[in-house]
């Protein structure tokens, strides 16, 4: 039997082809390498979920969630959670409130277009969507100096809402928009109990 390969009438000797199928799999080697670390980089997600609110989420960092209720009978809340965490040039916070009565749709939208709390940058856009099917609306500013997304979701008594805010960094923040991230968290938010 002869030592060489025949590939298309062409001859490839035993040791060229050993030679080759080295460098191939140092290739292939490095290649997993490559793929090992840009796993290890990526986030690791994390599952929160809250039965009280009703509501789940994933997030690409730790938070801890900060619950209160309110110290007197005053105030329209019943109780809130929320969180905030940085990640990757992003501020990550998610709010959760129970309200005393049916909170009002349109003075919360209205408060929202009125530009970020304490802010004053207004969205530049409102977008509707839903979120188990519930009917929600994103509040989204592309600006140079501050960009966000704000989702909100109203559930009976409950007002869920997920912000991601850029900014803070040097670019603007232009990083939320278009980010398979903050797409991820964002999109991630699910009621639970079917939107009771």
């Amino acid at each position: 039997m002869s030592s060489h390969l025949v590939f298309r009438d062409r001859t490839l000797s035993r040791r060229r082809f050993m030679s080759g199928l080295a460098v191939a799999t140092a290739a292939s080697s490095t290649i997993v390498l490559l793929s090992t670390a840009a796993r290890a980089a990526a986030p690791e997600w994390q599952e929160y979920r809250d039965e009280e609110m009703g509501f789940r989420i994933e997030l690409p960092v730790r938070i801890s969630f900060k619950p209160g209720t309110p110290l007197d009978g005053k105030t329209p809340f019943v109780r809130w959670t929320d969180a905030e965490a940085e990640f990757d040039g992003m501020t990550l916070l998610v709010n959760a409130t129970e309200h005393r009565g049916s909170p009002p749709a349109d003075d919360i939208y209205e408060l929202l277009r009125a530009g970020a709390p304490a802010t004053g940058n207004l969205p530049s856009r409102e977008e509707e969507r839903t979120v188990s099917g519930v009917p929600a609306r994103d509040f989204i500013r592309e600006a140079d100096n501050v960009n966000y997304i704000y989702r909100l979701v109203i559930v009976e008594h409950r007002v869920i809402i997920l912000y991601v805010i850029g900014g803070r960094y040097g670019d603007g923040g232009r990083n939320v928009h278009g980010n398979p991230t903050v797409r991820r968290f964002l999109d991630s938010l699910a009621l639970l109990g079917g939107g009771r």
